[in-house]
């Protein structure tokens, strides 16, 4: 009996793991056909790979709701009600489950699976906050909506969004993203967010941009004025740029974006969070080359962009698409 336990923990370790690695795949933007076809193999080969996976996510979810209040017990009570104990098994599926959850919190993107709002690559929607404020959403994106008394904070995760702030004296409107702090003193902005990457393009009015990070003492607020556009990442400003707002708020009603003198690694970037392919690059190489065109946000817009600059656009073994010169 006791080895009949021992083979079902050692079991469970095993399919658990496969789980969070799974997870961790599926996950990923650079996943592939092959990779969900390999995903549905291994579901289909016990049905306790379901299970799992099924009771992986729900405790994830758990944390995600929990990771706010930082109570030890309610932690230990989501993992009990989340998996199956028994006997001796249970000091070791609970050791494998804090390790699995260890490491898939920080390489899976919980936030944006458990976000308020999220949208595919090819969805354009429109939502209407509480406070009357407008935001309009394109392509991958993710973020969570967070008002109370003292302000008005949109977590964006990824993705692309038009904000259009109504007005409230008392209350700041603010964006957040992985390396940004943005405060609307104004009215319209549109903001492309992808990796450590931040573009903000001011429509209308101005706002206040703070870097975030380890290197935010390194750096004042900055303001943004309308007919400028700020590029940054965690290092710092890149770029700020003069644009002709009016092209690039009818770009986006037509679904196309604009741009002017802008990095191609940056372009790729955003084109990424509106295509159907895994794709993936290395941003140093293609940060020299400047592009100034009007892209289709699909994935015509990277066939354009490797057409016109003769970029190679090869399938990796593992089924990603490589972008390089």
């Amino acid at each position: 009996m006791a080895l009949q336990q021992d083979f079902d923990a050692t079991e469970k370790q095993q399919i658990m793991q496969q789980a969070a690695l799974w997870l961790v795949k599926m996950s990923s933007d650079d996943r592939t056909d092959a990779d969900q076809e390999a995903f549905e193999q291994w579901l289909q080969q016990n049905p306790k790979h379901l299970k799992q996976l099924q009771a992986l996510e729900k405790t994830l979810g758990n944390f995600y709701q929990l990771k706010q209040q930082n109570t030890p017990q309610a932690i230990s009570n989501t993992l009990e009600q989340s998996f199956l104990w028994n006997g001796r098994s249970a000091l070791l599926i609970l050791f494998s489950t804090l390790m699995i959850l260890a490491m898939s919190w920080k390489v899976l993107p919980t936030q944006q699976w458990f976000a308020d709002t999220k949208t595919t690559y090819d969805q354009w929607q429109e939502q209407l906050l509480s406070d009357h404020s407008e935001i309009k959403i394109s392509g991958t994106t993710a973020y969570d909506i967070r008002f109370n008394q003292q302000q008005r904070l949109i977590d964006l995760y990824r993705g692309n969004i038009l904000v259009d702030v109504a007005k409230d004296a008392q209350r700041p409107f603010i964006v957040k993203t992985k390396n940004a702090k943005i405060t609307a003193l104004g009215t319209r902005f549109i903001i492309h967010h992808y990796d450590d990457v931040t573009i903000l393009t001011m429509l209308e009015s101005k706002t206040k941009v703070e870097l975030l990070g380890e290197n935010r003492d390194k750096h004042p607020a900055i303001t943004v004025a309308a007919g400028q556009q700020l590029i940054l990442n965690k290092q710092g400003v890149i770029a700020q740029t003069n644009v002709p707002t009016t092209l690039f708020e009818e770009a986006w009603q037509q679904h196309m974006l604009v741009v002017q003198d802008m990095p191609l690694s940056h372009v790729l970037g955003i084109l990424k969070t509106y295509s159907s392919m895994g794709i993936t690059f290395e941003a140093e190489s293609l940060q020299d080359v400047k592009v100034s065109a009007t892209l289709p946000l699909n994935d015509d817009g990277i066939d354009l962009l490797s057409k016109s600059f003769n970029l190679k656009v090869e399938k990796s073994l593992w089924g990603k698409w490589k972008i390089t010169k």
